[in-house]
């Protein structure tokens, strides 16, 4: 069976600099981290998988409840591309289209640019959002990359294999593409600065 788009979210990392599992982080939104990022993407998307590290009870248990599809990166803590070519295999065993790309600790994307986002990337070119002038997550890339996805390792993600500054920049009046967390600072930060 081929989908069109499918969401695959980065939810491995270790979040070192947050102190504790930054996935389970309160905040202005309702419920654990992952589970708002989660909610922000369910409903957007029939095919939506999450990657984790292989001893991950809560990461398993919020692809349960959001009825995700869970990828396993037992090579986690190697790196962002070690994920993303986990997630690269299970896209092309999906026959997505185009994957959009999202980040576990981005909790203020704003649903309507995912889905932009989304339908811009059907166009079979890589697509980052951008506000101000910076690009930012969620980002969608076609179908021709996964194949070089699925041999990235360490740190590096699809950097290694595109040119953003060649991709599709799509204006977006969300800051909330540029604001992640890393501290717990950052949750209570107003800006995207």
């Amino acid at each position: 069976m081929s989908v069109e788009a499918a969401a695959l979210i980065l939810a491995a990392g270790r979040g070192s600099r947050f102190g504790s599992d930054k996935r389970r982080a309160q905040g202005p939104w309702e419920g654990p981290l992952l589970h708002h990022v989660l909610g922000l993407y369910r409903p957007l998307f029939s095919a939506l998988a999450v990657v984790t590290g292989s001893d991950d009870p809560f990461g398993a248990e919020a692809c349960r409840l959001f009825s995700a599809h869970r990828v396993i990166n037992p090579e986690a803590e190697q790196g962002m591309g070690t994920s993303l070519a986990r997630g690269a295999a299970w896209l092309i065993e999906e026959g997505a289209g185009c994957a959009v790309i999202g980040l576990a600790d981005m909790p203020w994307i704003r649903p309507e640019t995912i889905a932009a986002v989304a339908a811009e990337g059907m166009g079979g070119r890589a697509v980052a959002p951008a506000f101000a002038g910076k690009p930012g997550f969620p980002r969608a890339l076609p179908a021709s990359l996964f194949p070089e996805l699925v041999k990235l390792t360490g740190d590096r993600g699809a950097a290694a294999v595109i040119d953003w500054t060649r991709a599709r920049w799509l204006d977006v009046e969300d800051p909330g593409i540029l604001r992640d967390i890393d501290t717990p600072e950052d949750i209570e930060r107003k800006d995207a600065s």
